[in-house]
């Protein structure tokens, strides 16, 4: 709900509440069409994983310097 607050232009709405309102514009009598769901879903997610996979080894050095002596 926080972006949904603070964002009151539609150009600067996050993908995540994009996607909230592309499931909230089925009709209350319909059901989502859920291969379309998903398929928004995945374009969503597409940028957060490539930014992982091209990062791992930051992720995975900061991990490792961060371990806990015993």
């Amino acid at each position: 709900m926080w972006p949904l607050l603070v964002s009151r232009d539609e150009e600067h709405r996050t993908l995540e509440l994009g996607l909230a309102y592309f499931h909230a514009s089925s009709s209350a009598f319909q059901q989502p069409n859920w291969p379309l769901m998903m398929a928004a879903s995945v374009v969503v997610l597409l940028p957060v994983l490539l930014v992982y996979v091209f990062a791992q080894r930051y992720f995975v050095a900061g991990i490792a310097l961060s371990g806990v002596k015993g």
